[in-house]
């Protein structure tokens, strides 16, 4: 489920915020192989470069903690805990 984000991804954005611990945050990066300027389709939702070079988006979700963040989406075989 995702909530209307407080703090974008975009480095420059009226909505400042602050994370804190408890919080968790879907951390969502796309990687370009070519030009990261990108086109919304008609859809509204749909995204693609303008280069039409082939992207890619993946996703991690994040626990902030005291000690810092916890990925909550590493795979087992990276589980270090186990």
């Amino acid at each position: 489920m995702s909530l209307i984000a407080y703090m974008y991804s975009l480095a420059e954005n009226e909505e400042k915020g602050q994370m804190l611990k408890g919080m968790i945050f879907t951390i969502e990066p796309v990687i370009c192989e070519g030009e990261p300027d990108i086109v919304i389709l008609e859809d509204g939702w749909t995204a693609e470069t303008e280069d039409k070079s082939r992207s890619a988006q993946f996703e991690h979700t994040i626990l902030i903690t005291n000690d810092g963040a916890e990925i909550l989406t590493v795979p087992d075989i990276f589980n270090k805990h186990q």
